[in-house]
């Protein structure tokens, strides 16, 4: 069925949300991933910004669909990840947790070799089936979250790489991620990991509005 909801528009200057709520967007429960979509573009256009929406869209669908997510990065991305699952969490009421703690990377790096600090760490929660890991990193090339990918894979798991416009190049990327670009350069790095704060804060607000107090049940 059919529901009439409404999308925030975001006002200007400096980025801030405005309270207007314009246009009506129709969206059924069938296609919330173009809705998250088309919500996360509008928030990075109030930033100046965009977001491509086929790859944000498929990864929307996964996450707003998954039994879990799990997050993970290293260094800044690391912390974007933990955010990401707390908002996600809090805000879209999904199973979102990171997938290891700044103790738990070490720990695992030092023991079992950093190249596994995420992947070990996602294996021993139980990563399988219906699962979604969502990984940033502004190379995309990262051992551990190489690693991670091909795990993922292996327990068929979906997996989303949020990385730079030239990241997760398919000589560093073994497995089928749906990779989700910003359009700035790995050299980038800051400007990338504004994005992925943009780009996480995006879905959350597609989240808020699709939540059972905005009409939408999320049916899984």
């Amino acid at each position: 069925l059919t529901r009439r909801v409404q999308v925030l528009a975001f006002g200007r200057p400096n980025g801030i949300c405005s309270d207007a709520y314009s246009p009506e967007f129709p969206v059924d429960c069938g296609d919330v991933g173009r809705y998250a979509a088309f919500v996360c573009d509008q928030y990075a256009r109030a930033f100046g910004s965009w977001c491509e929406r086929f790859p944000t869209m498929r990864a929307a669908t996964a996450i707003l669909r998954a039994k879990r997510v799990m997050t993970g990065g290293n260094g800044g991305s690391h912390a974007i990840a933990a955010h990401a699952a707390q908002d996600w969490l809090k805000i879209g009421r999904i199973d979102a947790t990171p997938i290891a703690s700044m103790e738990s990377l070490t720990a695992f790096g030092n023991d079992y070799g950093y190249e596994r600090s995420l992947s070990y760490p996602a294996v021993w929660r139980g990563l399988a089936l219906g699962d979604v890991l969502v990984l940033f990193s502004t190379s995309g090339a990262s051992p551990n979250v190489v690693e991670a990918v091909c795990v993922a894979e292996k327990a068929k798991a979906i997996s989303i790489l949020v990385t730079s416009s030239d990241g997760g190049g398919s000589d560093a990327i073994n497995g089928s991620p749906i990779i989700v670009r910003a359009p700035f350069s790995r050299v980038q790095v800051q400007e990338c990991e504004d994005w992925f704060s943009i780009w996480v804060h995006g879905l959350a607000r597609a989240m808020q509005g699709l939540s059972p107090w905005h009409g939408w049940e999320n049916t899984k």
